[in-house]
């Protein structure tokens, strides 16, 4: 049969379906002529006419009677090609004139239900049985079964099942060989159709948990991979492909791949990629391995932080490489530098800094650290020969010191530190003192921490001089240059503020300022006082007693001119410097005091005497005493 090949408009439906199922049941299915040839592709045909559709056709798409979609005709039982099929059997070729017919088209496969994987264990497969479904569509499509990409033939051992749509590959009596890849094939006049699978990877739980080993013993990686077609595996690590080199393994077949490593060590510790993929997609799974060793050997160098005729401290870092597994212990040896035999120092500590003790003085020695895990001890790490003495030298003198805050018993002193500290750290610093000319007296009893020492217990009038030592592990460093010379007396400071400074009185051009003298001289006699003004307003101040200070508590100030108004200030000196200014309360207009005029007259004279009233103009003004 040719699909595609016309039929008269005027057979019926029914007669046309009746007689296109026999010819198929009697004949095609069993010499199983081509549906369709074109070239040399050829497609088999095992199904009845339900497998195909009838579609009209408009006598527009016909040519002479025939459709375009097949320009070679397919004969029919018993004939030669080129002959068209009548309904019925035998029988010329339909007529050459156009009409409208009937055209016959393939359907579509595909897969509703894909197979599913079947795993068995080993134990209870043995003699059972195993079987793969999967349902395609159309019903009618003939499906052939495959294994290992070998075609199955349907046996006492392979039994073939259809059911409409159904498809069943039923195994019996299911042994290790029978263990591989199926495929289902199924065909129609429209092609074939494969089904395909993903691929899936079965690997044991404890293995994507993490698995934990010794150094030395061999790490195993077993994983089940299946999908259709067969996945291939790819190994990685840190993104990096493994491949099977030195004392790396991998084994790979259809159905499984084994990563293997023996004499594992510490850098064998991560997490494994898998990967198996097919075109049906990709699956990765993680799998975490940890080596645990012992620790690796401290970080070097030993850190002698410090040597004494008897005892020597020492100081390390913890190693890079704990070997997988806590540090649990730092074990701490020593030997003479001339020995071989070590001798316990410390165990059961995790602190990396240890004071040896029970040296003697100049011995050299040769310390070694070890940690330890749960694994066992690591590797040494070795100290370079030491030899027990002062490994320092005392420092050097420290800077000339310097006196401040003098009472009449008492010197504060500071001075700067020693240039180098003879490479152990300045415990402290002693001082000494004199009287110009006299013997050295320490002045502290235990040594001063700071930079300062305030000095007591001196006579007030009394001249002295000082000098200051540095202390380190080593000893006293040389003294100091001395001090100039210090005479404790009294402290003087400057004065405190005038009191109640005031304007008394005032002109046009002239100002008179009166005060008392301040309740504290700061310990010295004042010296005088100074006034300062400045224009209401204005920022800054200006000096008015431009010479010399003034010697009493009271000033004229001059030059003033008439209608500004002016603020005022009064400090007081001694020979420590000024003192605190205080301001004049209120401001001060430059003018004249105008008052008015008064007549006194007897009462006898108020009847005939005329006065014109006069303006007299009165500045009254201080006599001032200097």
């Amino acid at each position: 049969i040719m699909l595609g090949d016309v039929f008269q408009q005027q057979e019926v439906e029914t007669s046309l379906e009746r007689q296109y199922r026999d010819i198929l049941d009697d004949s095609l299915l069993q010499s199983a002529p081509d549906l369709c040839s074109k070239g040399s592709n050829r497609t088999t045909s095992h199904h009845t006419c339900r497998d195909l559709k009838m579609a009209v056709n408009h006598p527009s798409n016909l040519k002479n009677g025939r459709n375009q979609a097949c320009t070679k005709q397919t004969p029919s039982p018993g004939e030669g090609r080129g002959r068209g099929l009548r309904p019925g059997g035998k029988g010329p070729p339909p007529p050459e004139e156009p009409f409208a017919g009937f055209k016959l088209k393939a359907v579509p496969l595909k897969f509703i239900k894909k197979l599913q994987n079947i795993v068995l264990q080993e134990a209870e497969s043995i003699g059972s049985s195993a079987v793969f479904e999967c349902e395609v569509s159309p019903s009618t499509a003939v499906t052939s079964w495959m294994k290992d990409d070998s075609n199955l033939r349907e046996s006492p051992k392979h039994k073939f099942t259809s059911d409409g749509k159904d498809r069943k590959l039923n195994i019996i009596d299911v042994q290790l060989s029978d263990t591989g890849e199926y495929t289902c094939v199924a065909k129609n006049a429209a092609g074939s159709k494969t089904v395909t699978l993903p691929p899936i990877v079965e690997v044991d739980v404890k293995l994507t948990e993490g698995i934990i080993v010794k150094a030395g013993t061999t790490i195993r990686l077993p994983a089940i991979m299946r999908g259709i077609p067969v996945p291939t595996a790819k190994w990685t690590i840190e993104g990096e492909e493994i491949t099977s080199q030195g004392n790396i393994k991998i084994d790979t077949d259809n159905f499984s791949t084994v990563l293997s490593i023996n004499e594992c060590t510490r850098n064998h510790t991560g997490t494994y990629l898998l990967t198996v993929s097919n075109p049906a997609g990709t699956k990765t799974v993680a799998l975490n391995v940890t080596v645990l060793d012992v620790p690796a050997a401290p970080i070097g160098p030993v850190n002698i932080l410090e040597v004494m005729p008897d005892s020597m401290t020492i100081e390390w870092r913890p190693p890079k490489d704990d070997g997988g597994s806590p540090i649990t212990n730092y074990i701490v040896e020593k030997r003479e530098s001339n020995k071989e035999t070590w001798g316990g120092v410390s165990s059961g500590s995790l602190a990396t800094q240890l004071r040896i003790i029970r040296l003697q003085k100049g011995v050299e020695y040769v310390v070694r650290i070890r940690a330890e895990n749960k694994m066992g001890i690591g590797a040494p790490l070795e100290s370079k020969p030491t030899v027990a003495e002062h490994s320092f030298m005392p420092p050097s003198a420290p800077g000339k010191p310097q006196s401040y805050e003098t009472s009449e018993d008492a010197v504060t002193l500071g001075w700067t530190m020693p240039l180098t500290d003879g490479g152990s750290q300045i415990t402290g610093y002693i001082i000494e003192r004199r009287h110009k000319g006299g013997k050295w007296i320490r002045v502290n009893k235990t040594p001063c921490k700071d930079l300062r020492y305030r000095v007591l217990g001196l006579y007030e009038g009394s001249e002295y001089e000082f000098r200051v030592f540095a202390e380190n592990i080593a000893g006293y460093s040389g003294p100091s240059p001395i001090s100039d010379p210090c005479k404790p007396c009294r402290p003087i400071t400057v004065p405190s503020p005038p009191v109640n400074p005031k304007v008394k009185d005032y002109s046009r051009a002239t100002a008179d300022l009166v005060w008392t003298k301040p309740t504290k001289d700061g310990g010295s006699p004042i010296l005088g006082y100074t006034v300062e003004m400045k224009k209401d307003g204005a920022e800054e101040w200006k000096k008015v007693n431009l010479d010399d200070l003034i010697k009493l508590c009271a000033y004229r100030v001059k030059g003033l001119e008439e209608g500004v108004t002016y603020r005022f200030r009064v400090f007081a000196s001694n020979m420590i410097g000024d003192g605190e200014s205080r301001e004049i309360p209120e401001s001060v207009t430059a003018q004249d005091i105008l008052i008015p005029p008064e007549i006194e007259m007897e009462a006898t004279c108020r009847d005939c005497v005329t006065l014109q009233p006069k303006i007299l103009l009165v500045s009254l003004l201080s006599q001032l005493y200097y």
